[in-house]
């Protein structure tokens, strides 16, 4: 038997006491307040078991002038983030959209802009959002106003975070405090993954309305619990290169600069697959690295009416090869446009396997009209009734210069057949098809415009 205050008996003390520190290291702990005098953005992160927040030094410095081509979204969200700051009642915010398009370049200008009236940003990890009612009690009593903020936020089955994140935003006993939000940036709209098998869980009722499965509703309910869904959409040729310029000018480039860089920068945005702001910035600041000098030297042209500020056209630089697209409609009795038709491309061409709508070039002689009569009987093995033309749009691809002519057409006779080892998809908003050739993502937009949709025109 040890007897106290033997030496035997001191060092199970000891021992014991070793042990205990170690365990109180493992257990979590709330988070300790951080110096909020020392910056207006924090981190929110585990240490251990423990929670810290921890000052943001070098806060980004964008502000709301650097982004362009998004005014209805930043409108909406400095509209949220001005009722916040002044007390009024605000919303907590989910921002859903393609990728690169200022979703959290405008939560971080919205700081800026408001940082001297007490705004102040906490950012969170998903995996930290269990943490969250810790966050909300250290802010409580605080006088700034915080927003919560958790980048590119998706979560997979059963993780913990779902869950502390949808009781925080509503459902729960306790409830955020009155000086706190939350914003969320999402490629999903629905922050869960979402699968083809789950459609089967819709039930129909004899009068025809549709009630969706209870897997369904449990991933739409956490989304729906933000107040406020913002919406972002892949950008045009034009957008793309509007933003390109802007922050070309910057980074101080001069302006026949800017004019003279215009294909190479859209030779960047192809090679990526993507035109976006984020894709713009990056070409700017490998162009302004390069001290503002093209990488190959394209003749000055005259800019046109429609070019952005800084551009010029692009048939100043090469003749564009004119194309017909057939953007088949099946249409309901009434009249209402319903799904359209998209093919992929075929093996041996470039962008193959990529989707778009079905046509071809014209040649020698003929209007688009002829051109897109062949070229559909040619790919698909249809005659095609009335031709609508709809849209024109040019883009400038590496391989080639193109001016799309988009017709609409409704009515058509014969079998499908993909002539060419091509495939075939029905498809309404949003296309669910990928990767999607960039001269079709306009065109969704347009179909987005004419009937009223507002959610992700397709899958990246």
């Amino acid at each position: 038997m040890t007897m106290p205050n033997s030496p035997a008996f001191e060092r199970l003390i000891a021992r014991a006491e070793t042990v205990l520190s170690r365990l109180e290291a493992l257990l979590p702990h709330a988070p300790a307040a951080p110096d909020w005098a020392a910056s207006v953005a924090f981190r929110y992160r585990k240490r251990g078991g423990s929670g810290v927040v921890e000052p943001v030094r070098h806060v980004a410095t964008i502000r709301l002038a650097d982004l362009k081509e998004i005014e209805p979204q930043k409108e909406r969200l400095v509209r949220n983030t001005e009722q916040f700051v002044q007390g009024r009642p605000a919303n907590n915010v989910l921002l859903t959209g393609a990728r690169g398009t200022g979703k959290s370049s405008l939560i971080k200008a919205c700081l800026n802009e408001y940082a001297g009236q007490g705004l102040r940003l906490i950012e969170v990890d998903k995996a930290d959002m269990v943490d969250l009612p810790d966050i909300v009690h250290l802010v409580a009593q605080r006088p700034e106003r915080f927003i919560v903020f958790c980048d590119d936020l998706s979560f997979d089955e059963g993780e913990p975070g779902y869950k502390a994140l949808k009781s925080m935003l509503d459902g729960s006993v306790a409830q955020a405090s009155e000086n706190l939000l939350i914003y969320a940036t999402s490629n999903r709209r629905h922050l869960l993954p979402e699968y083809m098998k789950e459609n089967l869980s819709y039930t129909h009722t004899d009068d025809g309305e549709v009630h969706p499965g209870e897997v369904v509703e449990e991933k739409i309910s956490l989304s729906e619990r933000f107040g406020l869904w913002i919406s972002f959409y892949p950008f045009s040729q034009a957008e793309y290169l509007a933003i390109a310029a802007q922050w070309l000018r910057h980074f101080g480039v001069a302006e026949e600069a800017i004019t003279a860089a215009r294909s190479e920068c859209l030779v960047w945005a192809l090679e990526r697959g993507s035109r976006s702001g984020r894709v713009a910035y990056q070409f700017a600041r490998d162009f302004a690295g390069r001290g503002g000098a093209p990488a190959a030297a394209a003749a000055p042209v005259p800019s046109g009416d429609d070019a952005p500020q800084g551009w010029t056209m692009s048939e100043g630089l090469r003749t564009p090869v004119e194309v017909a697209v057939g953007v088949l409609i099946q249409r309901s009795a009434d009249g209402t446009e319903g799904r359209f038709l998209l093919t992929s491309r075929p093996e041996g061409k470039p962008y193959a396997g990529y989707w778009e709508f079905p046509g071809g070039k014209l040649e020698a002689g003929e209007t688009v009209e002829q051109a897109l009569r062949r070229e559909l009987h040619e790919e698909l093995g249809i005659t095609i009734g009335p031709v609508h033309a709809w849209k024109v749009e040019v883009f400038d691809y590496p391989h080639a210069l193109v001016r799309l002519n988009f017709c609409k057409v409704y009515d058509w006779q014969g079998e499908f057949e993909m002539r060419e080892g091509q495939q075939m998809a029905w498809s309404g908003l949003p296309v669910t098809v990928a990767p999607v050739l960039p001269g079709t993502v306009p065109v969704l937009r347009w179909f987005a415009a004419e009937r009223g949709f507002t959610g992700d025109t397709h899958t990246d």
